[in-house]
């Protein structure tokens, strides 16, 4: 193997390096590039010709050239198209930083797709009773398989379009349920109870015994999830409520639904409808994080697909407060909020550009601590989670945080179809930040909120949120809106969004949902020049919200206020420019949260 040294050099006449002159000083040198394949070889010299096989070994090939060289070296990491089925977390630490002119880069070459997972492919065994197919098993337990790009349904009961009805909660953990199906519950003994609370929902682990006589199932939750689920008071239990059972071989009755057996600590599926279903990869998502970056500056992704994440909720509870912030099952009188498959912490220009998050079983990307991130014209699909977090919380819910991200951009980027497990999330949801920038973003397809801005106390100033196309939210949940603030926000603007059809769905509570909801004090805040239409309620104060410490003004509401140009041009400059992102806009068929498309069109 050549010295060290010895590659730098050459590495600097393949791409054309000059090492400036003593009279001139130290010039900025070109980036070193380094190509990955998924034909590739760890040993290789990383060329075009002769790339690497993984993003491992080309950042620590990077990091070996640059701690060789005499002179400035910034990095480019190119993978070649293909899926790079990622083993463990990628991490970035100081040591893989770059400059502010010259920033490391990871991208996919161009023209080709790149796609980072977290999933494994899983492998046919044998075939039993009712065509239930089962699969080796994973090396690590799973809440989502996937039939080639379509998620397969975690085997539940009723199955679509229908719910069950809370009749009751009782004081000792049981749960009355209504049923039609007792021949589903025969086997069903340790299930999971997934049960909607107005802006939010649990998942608790239970037994059922069916009552035939009353047609009502008797369920009683686990002993220590009932204590985590008792401990919180708001979002209320209360009769009426609907839900359904989820993961027992009982249930598994519909093309592509899939339980996690425990006893044999196999997947069981039924292959789902398609013209070939046996020609489909099975993946099953192993890795709760693809990339996490600490302590990182002047690092930038572009043009890459990230996808194949899970999550387990601890013990295997949750109970949902809001936009992903879940009571510790370990410590009820603390929080934590869902993971992200790319988590950024202590971390400044780091950009997320460009890029496709799609099929993940937790959040999308979170940022805590950072200054001067960006995430720009990159598109959220089949998110389990929020879509972007800015300041996870931990600890005490209501404890003042410090270190707030500072000058995070969000901006141009097409977010749909996000809390397809965790009912509560948002696209983006920012509980503490300084000067962010929420812009020109289209929100659509979502069970909750929009925009989620505010937590407990302060800490939250100089919003902006503009020129954002948010529509067809709020689709299952109610006390929320296209844009939803919560506390003191000093500072702050909500201009010139373009906001339509957000109503209240047939499965709503009785709380209210507006387009832009002021909400829990907000104060600080000024709207203005927003056109909302089609709305049960365009701007609503609630919960202690003064509508004279806010300034709210020149808001087109169905007609009123601002003359037709001004609001025509407002809706064209609304929402992102795609045309220069490398996968184009992508857009559902109807405008509905994916996973209530069945119910609409069984309507």
């Amino acid at each position: 193997m050549l010295d060290l040294r010895w590659s730098c050099w050459l590495w600097s006449v393949v791409i054309g390096l000059a090492v400036a002159t003593a009279s001139r000083g130290l010039a900025e040198q070109p980036a070193v590039e380094i190509y990955v394949a998924v034909d590739g070889d760890d040993t290789a010299t990383g060329t075009v010709d002769a790339p690497l096989a993984s993003l491992t070994a080309a950042r620590d090939r990077l990091r070996a050239i640059r701690r060789s060289c005499d002179h400035p070296v910034d990095g480019r990491i190119v993978l070649r198209g293909g899926i790079y089925r990622l083993p463990e977390t990628f991490e970035l630490t100081a040591v893989d930083s770059g400059t502010q002119s010259q920033p490391v880069e990871y991208t996919a070459a161009d023209g080709e797709v790149a796609i980072l997972s977290g999933g494994v492919e899983l492998t046919r065994t044998d075939v039993g009773a009712d065509k239930v197919w089962s699969f080796q098993p994973p090396s690590h337990p799973t809440r989502q398989i996937y039939w080639g790009a379509v998620k397969g349904v975690r085997a539940r009961h009723p199955n679509p379009p229908h719910f069950l009805t809370v009749q009751a909660w009782r004081r000792d953990g049981g749960v009355e349920l209504s049923m039609e199906d007792p021949a589903r519950l025969d086997k069903a003994q340790d299930v999971e109870l997934v049960v909607k609370k107005h802006w939010d929902m649990s998942r608790l682990p239970m037994k059922v015994q069916w009552n035939a006589g009353e047609r009502r199932a008797q369920a009683k939750i686990a002993a220590h999830a009932w204590q985590v689920e008792q401990s919180q008071q708001y979002p209320q239990r209360s009769p009426e409520q609907i839900g359904f059972m989820e993961n027992s071989a009982s249930f598994l009755d519909a093309p592509g639904e899939w339980f996690w057996n425990p006893a044999s600590q196999r997947i069981e599926a039924i292959l789902p409808d398609s013209e070939d279903p046996l020609s489909l990869p099975v993946v099953a998502s192993q890795l709760e994080t693809l990339i996490h970056i600490h302590g990182v500056h002047d690092v930038r992704f572009r043009g890459l697909v990230f996808e194949h994440t899970t999550w387990l909720p601890p013990e295997g509870v949750y109970v949902g407060l809001q936009s992903n912030i879940h009571v510790n099952p370990r410590d009820t009188q603390s929080v934590n909020t869902i993971p992200a498959a790319i988590v950024l912490v202590d971390s400044s220009r780091v950009a997320i550009a460009e890029c496709v998050l799609r099929n993940l079983g937790g959040a999308g990307v979170s940022l805590d601590k950072t200054v001067n991130c960006t995430i720009a014209k990159c598109i959220f699909r089949e998110i389990a989670g929020n879509g972007v977090t800015v300041a996870p919380r931990g600890g005490d819910e209501q404890t003042q945080v410090t270190g707030v991200p500072r000058g995070t951009r969000i901006e141009h980027c097409s977010i749909a179809a996000c809390g397809t497990e965790f009912f509560g999330s948002s696209a983006i949801a920012a509980f503490y930040s300084d000067n962010l920038v929420i812009a020109h973003n289209e929100i659509y397809a979502l069970p909750y909120n929009g925009i989620h801005l505010g937590w407990y106390y302060g800490s939250h100033q100089h919003t902006t949120i503009e020129a954002n196309h948010i529509h067809h939210v709020m689709q299952f949940g109610d006390d929320g809106g296209a844009i939803h603030t919560v506390g003191s926000l000093p500072g702050s603007i909500i201009r010139e969004n373009w906001i339509h059809d957000v109503r209240h769905s047939r499965w709503g509570d009785q709380w209210p949902i507006s387009s832009i909801y002021l909400d829990n004090s907000t104060a600080g805040v000024r709207v203005s020049r927003n056109v909302l239409e089609r709305g049960n309620t365009q701007i609503a104060c609630r919960n202690g919200t003064q509508p004279e410490l806010n300034d709210i003004r020149d808001n087109q509401a169905d007609g009123q206020q601002l003359d037709a140009a001004e609001v025509d041009r407002i809706r064209r400059s609304a929402g992102p420019d795609l045309r220069r992102n490398r996968f184009g806009p992508l857009r559902y068929d109807d405008s509905l949260w994916p996973p209530l498309v069945l119910y609409f069109v069984a309507d």
